[in-house]
């Protein structure tokens, strides 16, 4: 079961005076929706999430870090976009299973973000 993110202030609060305290809430939040996610997601799940604290942590500074993994997203969406333009509209998203990628849905009925 996944805890709810606390209000902005708190996070903001947590920022200034208490970084590594935040910073073990995000891993834990991270690790939730691995854990949560479906077995045979979990490695990739992970393996993308290492990809992104190597990126953080070899980013100079916060900003840059966020603009190299906005651009490894973007990166990710525009081969995406290539897939389905070259493949044309697919309706099932079991004809996927051949793309080098799965599709994975992160919202439930509730609207809360899952994987």
């Amino acid at each position: 079961m996944q805890r709810d993110l606390p209000d902005f202030d708190t996070l903001m609060a947590m920022a200034k005076d208490a970084p590594e305290q935040l910073e073990a809430l995000r891993k834990s939040m991270i690790d939730e929706v691995i854990s949560d996610a479906s077995p045979k997601h979990q490695p990739r799940l992970k393996g993308l999430q290492f990809t992104l604290d190597m990126e953080i942590q070899r980013a100079p500074n916060s900003l840059i870090s966020c603009m190299k993994i906005s651009k490894m997203m973007h990166n990710s969406m525009n081969r995406l976009r290539t897939f389905f333009d070259e493949n044309g509209e697919i309706q099932d998203s079991r004809d996927i299973s051949t793309s080098r990628a799965d599709i994975i849905c992160f919202e439930n009925s509730k609207g809360k973000l899952r994987a």
